[in-house]
């Protein structure tokens, strides 16, 4: 289509061409880009942390409940850590924590996974080593739930108010004897 030459000169040209660039613009605004999905980790105490985290979902081909614990990782007093730099939609998140020079102030919970019982540090565990009944070598870490599968992002805060007690038996550091 060819448009007459005087046409691009006219006013009424002019103002609907400004006003789809104005729309253009507040639609561009109104609907910003989604931030990266993620799963971060922040520590809000005075103190370092070492943590594991683990999550579990159901494969898209056998539908069978996979887990993964990963850790042990450190995290220093008010950083933030992004652990999983990818959606975390339909996954169920769990983190196990605790002060690395006071592991008896920590944050625990009810759901059972299996790590080094030792403060072996880049782990991964997946699916029977990763779940109880842990194997030699393996204590099991109660951790808490972080997020339930419905969120793509997702921040835990660890504080001094968040602390729960350590179970049985603390995570041995890499030189001592088990």
């Amino acid at each position: 289509m060819h448009l007459p030459a005087g046409i691009w000169k006219s006013p009424p040209f002019k103002i609907g061409l400004a006003l789809q660039i104005v729309f253009a613009i507040f639609i561009l605004l109104a609907n910003p880009a989604s931030a990266a999905a993620q799963f971060e980790i922040c520590n809000d105490t005075k103190q370092q942390v070492t943590f594991a985290w683990s999550s579990t979902w159901a494969d898209e081909d056998t539908h069978a409940v996979q887990t993964m614990v990963t850790g042990y990782s450190t995290l220093a007093s008010d950083a933030c850590a992004v652990v999983s730099p990818t959606s975390i939609l339909n996954y169920h998140v769990y983190l196990f924590a605790w002060e690395t020079n006071h592991p008896k102030r920590s944050w625990t919970g009810p759901n059972l996974r299996c790590g080094p019982s030792f403060a072996k540090v880049n782990f991964r565990y997946v699916n029977r080593q990763a779940s109880p009944p842990c194997g030699a070598g393996q204590m099991q870490l109660g951790m808490f739930q972080c997020a339930d599968g419905s969120q793509t992002n997702f921040t835990e805060t660890l504080t001094e108010s968040t602390q729960t007690s350590l179970p049985k038996r603390p995570p041995r550091r890499a030189n001592q004897p088990l």
